[in-house]
């Protein structure tokens, strides 16, 4: 244990050198303790992700959500967590992965709504309590959830676009809702069109329209 936890504290140094602590927006880790006091100091967090640790987080509690007043992506996949009790208030968190953990009850997702009101992109695949009889609850409990395990509210498959949750400094616009999720049949219909419109462009080497210069040579046939 003493050997992952030196190499919790010396990613997290790599991650973080030459920045001052008050300035560090995305710490990730995985495989290793979680070392709560160490973590506390860098307040700017954006982006945390604490994927597979060891021992397994078993609450969000554990995580001092309170130290991140400015957090907008959190993820905990793979891990143990239950949300048996409340938890701090996080109104700027827009993305939860909480992915293959042990949220089981649906009074567990609605203490994560009461802690997240601003959730917008939530992954829960492989949880108890994901079940499809409850897909349209989850949009009824975050009123501005627009992505739950990839899927639109319609039940849409989406892409969940990523370059938000590897920048290193907060935007302040946002434009990580809706704006960042490409419906895949929006992207076939993209296709089909520019296709349609590809075959509608004039040849120039076709018939005798074309231009001079770029024309192919017409063949004659030889007389006799």
């Amino acid at each position: 244990m003493e050997i992952l936890k030196k190499t919790a504290l010396f990613r997290i140094e790599q991650q973080t050198k030459d920045t001052p602590p008050g300035e560090v927006t995305n710490i990730s880790l995985s495989d290793v303790p979680l070392l709560p006091e160490r973590l506390k100091c860098f307040s700017a967090l954006t982006h945390l992700t604490l994927v597979s640790m060891k021992p397994r987080i078993n609450t969000l509690q554990a995580i001092s959500l309170a130290s991140f007043p400015s957090l907008r992506m959190l993820d905990v996949s793979d891990n143990s967590v239950t949300v048996a009790e409340d938890i701090p208030l996080c109104p700027t968190l827009r993305r939860l992965f909480i992915a293959n953990n042990r949220v089981r009850q649906w009074a567990e997702v609605e203490r994560l709504a009461a802690s997240f009101p601003g959730l917008e992109v939530i992954d829960a695949t492989d949880n108890e309590v994901d079940d499809a009889s409850r897909f349209n609850d989850f949009f009824e409990l975050f009123p501005n959830l627009v992505a739950l395990d990839s899927k639109n509210r319609d039940g849409e498959e989406v892409v969940v676009a990523d370059s938000d949750e590897s920048s290193s400094s907060l935007d302040d616009s946002e434009d990580d809702s809706e704006d960042s999720l490409i419906s895949e049949e929006e992207e076939e219909e993209e296709g089909e069109t520019e296709k349609k419109n590809e075959n509608k462009r004039p040849r120039a080497c076709e018939g005798l329209g074309g231009d001079a210069d770029n024309a192919a040579p017409k063949k004659v046939s030889r007389t006799q």
